[in-house]
């Protein structure tokens, strides 16, 4: 499964790169180069933004990453050619209404396979909400940042060769504002976030027949494509129609978002909380600090009980803590616990 990852990761990278180099032979290149460094900036702080969720376990920054290159490049490299097939085959049945059909299954479904060859190679990340959650919104970035890249190309070469060098840098910037701040830029984060919490449960869910957990993926799965469908149906609609119902799936897109992250960061808490509380790791954690970690504001309370000069190492200390609890739990190779013990076992304070 990880030599499937590796080679789907490089062929689609080496691919797409190719495709945009042309991008530089023509009279947009130096402003191709601009929306690059526009939209990966953008990317990052997306990113960033993203891992602040991840309060408690600390997902691999590997898998984070292979999250987010897979929806750059191969997400957005599966997903082009069969959009264009789906949208010629329902044009003729739904005229305008096919970009609210084509779209969301194929580009969601490319978004899905991703994190679920993640989910193949490393299950036992899995069977928390936050992994699946983290990687489905790393995968939606990955992917908005090509999009995003590629209409405000488009938009580039429309205006070319006529366009000063102002008015093309004005064009980069009035996409970033368009597509990056005030067009519900959230978007492709809650589609894949919500279908990707269907991976959590086929994975975590072995308690329940294999038949229950494919079906209760594919909900999750179609629930995704809805939502990614009600936002591509607001451009077909007659403008009265338009102009209500707009605010109303942006709305709701983060709404459903905002819900997940919720979730995800309780479900932590009370992972947390329940393992520390039955003694997982109480040879290392004291009652104490179990109870200070399962919290933030106990966490930063506790920091501050400590003398100035210890401060600074009680955070890696209590983070040492936490994955040690987290590799107990996962069953993780003994040298990884015993490293982890031996950082989580360091005294609060420098001796001396």
């Amino acid at each position: 499964m990880w030599w499937v990852l590796t080679a789907a990761f490089v062929i689609a990278a080496v691919l797409q790169v190719m495709t945009f180099s042309t991008m530089f032979t023509q009279p947009i290149g130096a402003f191709a180069v601009l929306a690059t460094v526009v939209w990966a900036v953008w990317t990052l702080i997306g990113a960033w933004l993203v891992g602040l969720a991840d309060v408690y376990s600390r997902v691999p920054t590997s898998v984070r990453f292979a999250a987010l290159a897979w929806g750059a490049f191969c997400a957005i490299l599966l997903s082009g050619p069969l959009v264009g097939v789906i949208d010629a085959l329902a044009q003729p049945l739904i005229g305008d209404y096919s970009a609210a059909v084509s779209a969301p299954l194929m580009e969601e479904a490319a978004k899905y396979l991703g994190v679920a060859l993640i989910a193949g190679v490393v299950p036992v990340l899995f069977h928390r909400p936050i992994t699946g959650l983290l990687c489905g919104m790393l995968s939606g970035l990955g992917f908005s940042f090509w999009e995003n890249l590629g209409y405000t190309n488009a938009n580039l070469a429309e205006i070319q060769p006529q366009a000063d060098t102002a008015t093309s840098i004005t064009t980069v910037f009035t996409m970033l504002g368009e597509r990056g701040v005030l067009g519900a830029p959230w978007g492709h984060l809650a589609f894949t976030g919500l279908t990707c919490m269907g991976i959590v449960y086929f994975v975590a869910r072995t308690d329940v027949t294999r038949a229950r957990r494919l079906l209760v993926a594919a909900g999750f799965l179609v629930a995704g494509m809805a939502l990614h469908g009600l936002n591509n149906l607001d451009p077909a609609l007659p403008d009265p129609y338009s102009v209500i119902i707009f605010p109303v799936v942006i709305i709701a897109e983060l709404g459903v978002l905002v819900g997940l992250i919720i979730y995800a960061i309780r479900a932590e808490r009370r992972w947390l909380r329940d393992l520390t509380e039955a003694g997982v790791a109480s040879s290392v954690i004291s009652p104490q600090e179990g109870r200070d970690l399962v919290s933030r504001r106990k966490r930063r309370r506790a920091r501050k009980a400590q003398e100035p000069s210890a401060r600074e190492t009680i955070v890696p200390r209590q983070r040492a803590q936490i994955a040690y609890v987290d590799a107990l739990a996962d069953s993780a190779p003994a040298a990884e616990v015993d490293a982890l013990r031996a950082r989580a076992e360091a005294p609060p304070h420098r001796p001396g």
